[in-house]
């Protein structure tokens, strides 16, 4: 435990900052398994981490990435993939922000049933996105 001392208003407190084992850091991790098939996936909410010193915040990535990656057997994953929540929270919606601010960009977009590919703008293909969502 390291004490750390700030100063406002004139008032003086003590924050004490506890490095916490990994078996605490493992509380913020949760394991959901589908009952239908098994396939297990790791979570992990950022909003409930903020609050973790940088050093806690290494360790408990460290720990989520090497369960997230993990293999009981060579080649067998052992979950299909990890998620953190909020994470990007910062970010712009991406279609939107790239049809706004780069809307002349070609891009290609194609179909998993069809095997033609179609060059468009960034704005067309933002539009074809809306459109797919609202109907």
């Amino acid at each position: 435990v390291s004490p750390s001392t700030s100063s406002t208003d004139n008032t003086k407190h003590t924050e004490k900052k506890v490095k916490l084992s990994d078996a605490d850091l493992w509380q913020y991790v949760t394991i959901r398994t589908h009952p239908n098939g098994g396939a297990s996936v790791i979570h992990l909410d950022q909003k409930e981490v903020e609050f973790l010193s940088s050093e806690d915040i290494g360790r408990l990535s460290d720990l989520f990435l090497k369960e997230t990656f993990r293999e009981e057997t060579e080649g067998v994953p052992c979950h299909v993939m990890g998620i953190v929540h909020n994470a990007v929270c910062y970010l712009p919606e991406l279609v939107s922000h790239f049809a706004e601010t780069h809307s002349d960009v070609v891009v290609k977009m194609g179909n998993l049933r069809n095997s033609s590919i179609e060059t468009t703008t960034f704005a067309d293909f933002a539009n074809k996105v809306r459109n797919s969502y609202s109907s």
